[in-house]
């Protein structure tokens, strides 16, 4: 009997020992599976400094002359006018995108606008930004009754920092952003940056939920 008792702990406790791993195993390929994808060296990724600095350059900090020194070391640079620098972006596709960086007339620069010129130039995803800690400040989304969803999204202290994205059903961790503004704190009024959506409705952050969760927010 003694004997009969024992093997039956022990089964009792080699089964306690199996769901523990198979729960142990599961958790963590459930957590891999939950975790962003990052993206692979886009160009927000190989940025060299942390926003609102852009590969060395700081709105309402570096000098137009500081900055093209600077960009020339890693970038070719050009300068389109007093108050404009302007140089290219590749991904590994070989698709462009233009940053301009613009000054005021006192030399100062104001603004970095990171343009994509080919379509789907992996100028970044938002992930990259969430991963880091920020977290939106001000959402907008296009109207109801746009043919293409879009997002504007601003981050940091000032808002410094604004991005444009192209959700595909529901807001990801890979959902591309196509546009990028850096401006110097104060610098930007949010009116003007929704100009370009025509008719936009403010919304909040809802996380990575599907469209309708924002879209819900017009009517409540």
């Amino acid at each position: 009997m003694e004997i009969s008792g024992t093997l039956v702990n022990f089964r009792r406790l080699s089964l306690t020992v199996i769901l523990l791993c198979w729960c142990m195993t599961g958790g963590v390929t459930l957590g891999l599976r939950l975790l962003p994808v990052l993206p692979h060296n886009s160009m927000l990724e190989r940025n060299s400094c942390a926003f609102p600095c852009f590969f060395g350059v700081t709105p309402g900090v570096t000098t137009r002359d500081d900055a093209e020194t600077i960009l020339s070391q890693s970038v070719s640079v050009t300068r389109v006018s007093d108050t404009l620098l302007t140089f290219p972006l590749l991904n590994n596709n070989g698709r462009t995108a233009l940053v301009s960086i613009i000054s005021d007339t006192n030399g100062l620069v104001e603004s970095i606008r990171i343009n994509s010129i080919d379509l789907n130039p992996d100028l970044g995803q938002l992930g990259d930004l969430l991963l880091t800690g920020q977290t939106p400040i001000q959402v907008f989304r296009t109207c109801a009754d746009m043919d293409h969803f879009r997002f504007l999204m601003t981050f940091g202290a000032g808002e410094a920092l604004l991005v444009e994205l192209y959700p595909n059903g529901k807001l990801t961790p890979n959902t591309p952003i196509t546009l990028v503004d850096i401006s110097r704190p104060g610098q930007r009024s949010l009116t003007d940056a929704r100009s370009s959506f025509g008719c936009s409705v403010e919304t909040r952050w809802y996380g990575f939920a599907p469209l309708w969760k924002y879209f819900r927010a017009e009517t409540s």
